[in-house]
């Protein structure tokens, strides 16, 4: 029994691995930047001239995915042998087992009594899902462009402000990368969306049919036990994370790439330039901010693993009541 419950920490939070990779897609992103040059008329140039900046993935960022994704699988397959030891061979059959009933049947709560939780629980689950589809398309963080990069970029008149949304980023990957459709950058998209939208979705859908829909015992474990899957993929709390670590590390990791590049220039940037930098005496530097929708993705995010983790656990009380039954009829 305690080793279930290890096995099912450890199952629920592997996809925290994943965390790096979050960082790693942000960056690649914030570090794109295409400016054209009109410095001749288009009439006397073959194509106009355009400096273009990436951030090149190399193979370590591959085989950091694959190697979280592969970690989250081989958790979920010790999690189900463990649980194949554990079950009695009697607790899904009967007359109790056979009987079609919703997971909402099961649900109390002393401080609420029955009724009232009931419904709250249901309103929760309807709300959480408009909230995650209203929250991961709802602007909430930016990018922005500072020292003498970002005042260039203003005056090419192009703007040094990047506002995305979940989804946004995710669109934007391929945009950042010098050949779009490299297997590495397209696989890196896949993964981003399926964790961050398909799979939220997917369990909160699940977890819904679950609450609501009246099944037999065995066909109620199947959807749990798809359910335990879904939320280990589900990782929409650990991109919001990636975000609040995006915003605390990314001007480190700007002065970091930069290093000494710009040491000779800076003493002039910082005379000459003070005022019209704002105080980022730099020749380059990338900073990360919230925007006002960023507290509706956390609400979501937040409500989320509240409402979902409340249904996945009356599951496993009404698990534990049918074993004891088994037992005792046995």
């Amino acid at each position: 029994k305690k080793r279930s419950s290890i096995l099912l920490i450890l199952d629920a939070t592997g996809k925290c691995s994943i965390l790096d990779s979050y960082i790693m897609i942000l960056m690649l992103v914030a570090f794109h930047f295409h400016i054209p040059f009109p410095v001749v008329p288009p009439s006397e140039a073959s194509q106009e001239t355009i400096a273009d900046a990436f951030v090149y993935a190399a193979y370590g960022f591959f085989t950091l995915i694959l190697g979280t994704i592969i970690s989250i699988f081989l958790s979920h397959v010790i999690t189900q042998l463990n649980r194949s030891l554990e079950e009695h061979p009697d607790q899904n059959k009967g007359k109790k087992a056979e009987s079609y009933k919703a997971l909402i049947s099961f649900a109390e709560n002393k401080y609420f009594g029955k009724i009232f939780f009931r419904i709250l629980i249901t309103l929760l689950l309807f709300g959480t899902l408009i909230l995650v589809l209203v929250g991961i398309n709802i602007t909430s963080f930016s990018f922005h462009f500072h020292g003498l990069a970002g005042y260039a970029l203003e005056l090419f008149k192009m703007s040094p402000i990047r506002e995305y949304s979940v989804i946004e980023l995710g669109l934007d990957v391929p945009r950042s990368y010098e050949n779009p459709n490299d297997g590495v950058i397209r696989f890196t998209q896949f993964i981003y969306f399926l964790t961050v939208f398909v799979m939220p979705v997917a369990l909160l859908l699940n977890i819904i049919f679950l609450w609501l829909v009246p099944l037999p015992r065995k066909t109620q474990k199947l959807f749990y036990i798809i359910a335990e899957i879904l939320n280990a993929w589900s990782c929409l709390d650990v991109f919001v994370l990636s975000i609040i670590a995006a915003i605390v590390e990314i001007g480190q990791f700007t002065e970091f790439i930069v290093g000494d590049k710009c040491d000779a220039i800076n003493p002039f940037i910082s005379k000459y330039f003070y005022k019209l930098l704002g105080g980022h005496n730099t020749c380059f530097e990338v900073r990360a901010y919230l925007k006002s929708g960023c507290w509706l993705l956390f609400a979501a995010t937040i409500i989320f693993l509240i409402s979902s983790n409340i249904v996945m656990k009356v599951n496993r009380r009404s698990e534990e009541r049918f074993s004891r039954n088994a037992e005792t009829d046995l």
